[in-house]
């Protein structure tokens, strides 16, 4: 503030006063702020280190830059004399030394050209000039390049100085660790012999680097764990433990690492397998998953749960024989409600209907009035042929829990084998009003109208069926023959032209494709379809048979009647 003789004194004093806190004031906050970074500094030096160094490598000119790194090269250096460097934390520096050269002769080639530029403009100042104007441009458009280049290095080198410092604490942080543990080991030996070993140890040690004193540690602790039990346990729980650690922070490969480590002292450690199979499953190798859970399933304490996550895994890829026997397993080392369950689905899956009904039994024995079990238990009587217990079950199974709509097609499919269409048809109908999209409730209910020759009203069910599952040649057959019956043999045929053209075609689609050749007087198409089955399977009896029919009804009653003669022959043996 500028003193003023034309301004009254007292207003002057206070003017002066006021700058004076002012100044004072912010000192003050100079003082607080330098005492902070300094705390902030001793309570983490290596973090205030980096960042200092990655403010001057992005901020600071060339002079500063070339300290800050020159700085780092020696703070490198020593960490190398002082043997902290593994082979790891080597090439990182190395790559580090590299990149912090090149950015160094990059930022002083870019000063220069960016003085270049300068004195360019100040030509073009005065007067125009198209040459220095080329000159300029071409100028600019290297600096832009070399700025782009360097600002990429910039950050390549910041990420660079992190990692090797981060690889050397951790470095440090497992030598401690694992001389801690060793010092552990060493406490069962008696003085003698741990005063020898210790002093060998620190003679070898002063020579070797990090990377070499972490494997000897490692190998130290690994002959006393073989034959100290505790030790033994108590470092099976350190890695095991460790390599939790590791999976939380998704550092997988080093977590693989720490496992293999466990398995030196116990091959056949459950939860580490289960560990490692959650690794694998994480980083998607299916194949190493599923041969870690095979693994699993061979240890003796392996549970009910370990079987059941292995068929189901089984189960998703396709291989239902094999979850078929792991699911049994399960079911057999804990017979709950849920793993026999699990192992009852599987063999209705197989179809092995005989052996579901006895294990929903067992179910329904623990759990007299559990509704889905129920549902499951009527089905499997069903296709096992036994109706009257079946069509109990599931009217009981219906009273409990009324929403499932494969009960009711079942109950529907009972009430067509005796003759019973009114109540087939009120069950068909519940079914598809609990799931429109039941293939097996049109289907079933269709073939209930044909049973009856009612092919109008079945026509619309069929065809909805073919809708919902096109490629299955059951309902593709059931609308040739409803298609058939209403004088349409034409697009009845079409229905089953192309599963003819399969490698094997199904015997009942021929079958079918063969009686509407013969409805529609087609004779020479369905010949040729069956001479091509007959060709590859010459002894099928139901074809023979077709095969005889179609040559007695075009007057070659002498072949007919060996096709026909051979195919009864089949039959009886």
């Amino acid at each position: 503030m500028i003193y003023d003789p034309h301004c009254d004194p007292e207003e002057q004093g206070s003017a002066y006063e006021q700058v004076e806190r002012l100044r004072k004031k912010s000192m003050l906050q100079s003082i607080h702020k330098e005492i902070r970074t300094k705390r902030e500094n001793a309570e983490n030096p290596t973090g205030a280190k980096l960042e200092r160094f990655s403010r001057i490598v992005r901020q600071g000119a060339v002079v500063e830059l070339r300290s800050a790194v020159l700085e780092a090269k020696r703070e490198l250096l020593q960490h190398r004399k002082m043997g902290r460097f593994t082979k790891t934390s080597s090439e990182m520096a190395e790559d580090f030394t590299r990149s912090a050269d090149d950015l160094l002769r990059r930022k002083i080639v870019l000063d220069k050209l960016e003085e270049r530029i300068k004195q360019t403009r100040e030509k073009l100042s005065g007067q125009p000039a198209p040459g220095l104007e080329l000159h300029l441009a071409r100028a600019m458009e290297q600096a832009e390049k070399l700025e782009n280049d360097a600002g990429a290095i910039t950050e390549r080198l910041i990420v660079l100085r992190e990692r090797v410092e981060r690889q050397i604490r951790q470095d440090q942080s497992l030598e401690r660790e694992l001389r801690k543990n060793l010092d552990r080991c060493l406490d069962k030996l008696s003085k003698q012999e741990r005063g020898k070993l210790l002093a060998a140890l620190r003679e070898k040690f002063s020579r070797l680097p990090i990377d070499r004193r972490i494997a000897l540690y490692s190998q130290l602790i690994q002959k006393f764990a073989q034959k100290i039990p505790e030790i033994r346990e108590e470092e099976i729980a350190r890695c095991f433990e460790l390599a939790q650690t590791q999976v939380s922070r998704k550092q997988y490969k080093n977590a693989l690492g720490v496992l293999d480590k466990v398995f030196m002292f116990d091959r056949r450690h459950l939860a580490s397998h289960r560990l490692r199979a959650d690794i694998f499953r994480e980083i998607g190798n299916k194949a190493a998953f599923l041969c870690e859970l095979r693994m699993i399933v061979k240890i003796d304490s392996a549970e009910a749960c370990d079987y059941c996550f292995l068929a189901e895994m089984l189960s998703e890829g396709g291989h239902r024989e094999e979850a078929y026997e792991y699911y049994e397993q399960a079911a057999s080392k804990e017979p709950s409600v849920f793993y026999l369950e699990r192992f009852g689905d599987a063999c209705a899956d197989l179809r092995r209907w005989h052996r579901a009904v006895q294990v929903y039994q067992r179910i329904l024995q623990k759990s007299p009035g559990l509704g889905r079990v129920l549902h499951k238990y009527g089905r499997a009587l069903l296709e096992n042929g036994r109706e009257d217990e079946a069509l109990d079950v599931l009217n009981q199974a219906i009273q409990i829990e009324d929403d499932n709509s494969h009960s009711h097609v079942c109950v529907g499919r009972i009430y067509r084998r005796q003759s019973a269409f009114v109540k087939a048809g009120y069950s068909f109908q519940r079914a598809v009003e609990l799931d429109e999209a039941n293939v097996e409730a049109y289907y079933w209910w269709s073939a209930s109208l044909l049973d009856q020759e009612k092919f109008v009203d079945a026509l619309p069910l069929i065809q909805k069926a073919v809708q919902l599952e096109p490629k299955r040649a059951r309902n593709r057959i059931c609308i040739a023959r409803c298609l058939d019956a209403l004088q349409r043999s034409g697009e009845a045929l079409e229905h089953l032209k192309p599963f003819l053209s399969a490698a094997t075609p199904s015997v009942d689609v021929l079958l079918t494709y063969s009686r509407i050749c013969r409805n529609g007087k087609q004779e020479e198409q369905a010949a040729d379809a069956l001479k091509r089955f007959l060709k590859r399977y010459p002894r099928q009896p139901q074809v023979r048979r077709e095969y005889g029919a179609l040559l007695s009804q075009t007057g070659r009653l002498k072949e007919a009647e060996e096709y026909l003669t051979s195919s009864q022959l089949t039959m009886a043996s």
